[in-house]
């Protein structure tokens, strides 16, 4: 196993200052990623995004709100987590003006 002292962060849209710890990168493993989300107020929103595999969101602090596309929003709070599959568009936005993170892991379809 693997562990990574530094781990990489991105930004994950430049319009969005949506930041993502990069904490099991798709290189590593032929069956996950896994990825800290950091949602901060003011910083717009992620656009629509869609993959192969399936998605399984925890959040570890504050609150987001999960939209499926053509799905009922699922509202998530701390300690709450959803799973959906990758292939219908989707995006996690922040709610309310307090920052909140979350994990997810993508267990890929190749």
């Amino acid at each position: 196993m693997a562990h990574e002292s530094d781990p990489q962060v991105i930004k994950v849209t430049e319009e969005a200052g949506q930041l993502a710890r990069v904490l099991v990168p798709g290189s590593q493993s032929d069956i996950m990623e896994a990825y800290e989300h950091h949602f901060t107020p003011g910083q717009g929103e992620r656009g629509w995004f869609e993959h192969t595999g399936e998605d399984f969101v925890y959040v570890l602090e504050g609150e987001v709100t999960l939209e499926l596309r053509d799905h009922e929003p699922i509202h998530l709070r701390a300690g709450q987590s959803a799973h959906h599959r990758g292939d219908i568009p989707h995006r996690c936005r922040l709610v309310g003006d307090v920052p909140a993170r979350t994990l997810l892991v993508v267990a890929l379809g190749r």
